[in-house]
C-alpha cells in the first residue's frame, strides 16, 4: 500500500508544517535506499494517517525560507516608503534628465553645450525650434562658466576690469554659438496629433572658449598681470582634452 511522506519543518511552538514530497513505495527502490536507512531520516506517523520525515536540516530550510520571505517584505516596504516620502511619485528617465545628465558631465569639465525642446507637425520645424533653443540654453551655460572662471581666478582684479573682462569673453563666445552641433537628438512622435518633439543637445567646441578667454584677458594690462593665467588655462585644457576624447563628433 503507498503511503505518502511529507518533509516537517520544525518551527518555534514546535508544530509541523507537512508538505507531500512521494509515496513510501518509492523508498523500496535502489536510488532511495540510502535516505531511508539513513540516521538522519526518522519517520513517524502523523495525525493524517501520513508519514512525517523530520531532518535535523529542517530547522534551516524554516530559517532559509523565513530569510527569504524577509526579504521581499523588507524591499516591499523599502519601494513603499520611497513612494510615499516622495508624495506617491516614483522617479523615471525621460529624454530631457537623458540629455541633463550628459550635459551636467560636459558643464564640470567647461565645455559650452545647451538643450532644446521643439515641437511641431512638420519634423524639420521642430529640429530647427529645437536647435534654437539650444543655443540659447548655451549662451546661459556660457555664462555661468564666464563667471566660474572670474571667481576661480580673477580675485586680485578690479571690479571694473572683471566685468570688462567677462563681457569680452561673453561676446567672443557667443559669436561662435552659431557653430554649435547637434550631440544627440531624440525623436518622439504623437499619432493621435501628427506631431513631432524633438529634444536635442548641442555642443560647441571648448577652444573656442579658450581663445575668447585669451583675448579678453590680453586685452588688459591688468588681468594679464594679476589673472591666474596658468592655472585657468590648464582647466580650459582640460575640458578641450575631455571633449576631443569624448563628445566630438
Amino acid at each position: 500500500m503507498a503511503v505518502r511522506v511529507a518533509l516537517s519543518l520544525f518551527c518555534k511552538k514546535k508544530k509541523y508544517i507537512h508538505i507531500q514530497l512521494f509515496d513510501t513505495e518509492l523508498l523500496s527502490e535502489p536510488r532511495f535506499a540510502r535516505f531511508k536507512d539513513s540516521p538522519e531520516f526518522q519517520f513517524h506517523p502523523s495525525t493524517t494517517g501520513e508519514h512525517t520525515m523530520r531532518t535535523q536540516f529542517s530547522k534551516i530550510a524554516f530559517l532559509a525560507g523565513t530569510s527569504l520571505a524577509m526579504a521581499f517584505t523588507f524591499n516591499s516596504c523599502a519601494q513603499k516608503a520611497q513612494q510615499a516620502a516622495a508624495g506617491g511619485f516614483e522617479t523615471v528617465k525621460t529624454p530631457a534628465t537623458e540629455l541633463e545628465e550628459i550635459k551636467r558631465d560636459m558643464e564640470s569639465k567647461f565645455i559650452p553645450c545647451g538643450i532644446g525642446i521643439g515641437e511641431s507637425s512638420d519634423e524639420m520645424v521642430a529640429r530647427n525650434v529645437s536647435g534654437d533653443e539650444a543655443r540659447t540654453d548655451m549662451a546661459k551655460t556660457v555664462n555661468n562658466f564666464v563667471e566660474r572662471l572670474s571667481e576661480a581666478y580673477a580675485q586680485n582684479v578690479s571690479n571694473e576690469a572683471k566685468k570688462i573682462w567677462e563681457e569680452g569673453v561673453r561676446q567672443s563666445t557667443h559669436q561662435e554659438l552659431n557653430g554649435a552641433t547637434s550631440y544627440k537628438s531624440i525623436t518622439q512622435f504623437n499619432k493621435e496629433n501628427g506631431h513631432y518633439k524633438i529634444y536635442s543637445l548641442y555642443v560647441m567646441n571648448p577652444d573656442l572658449l579658450k581663445k575668447a578667454v585669451q583675448a579678453a584677458t590680453s586685452n588688459q594690462e591688468e588681468l594679464e598681470l594679476r589673472v591666474k593665467k596658468d592655472d585657468m588655462m590648464k582647466k580650459l585644457d582640460e575640458g578641450t582634452a575631455a571633449y576631443n576624447a569624448k563628445y566630438k563628433r
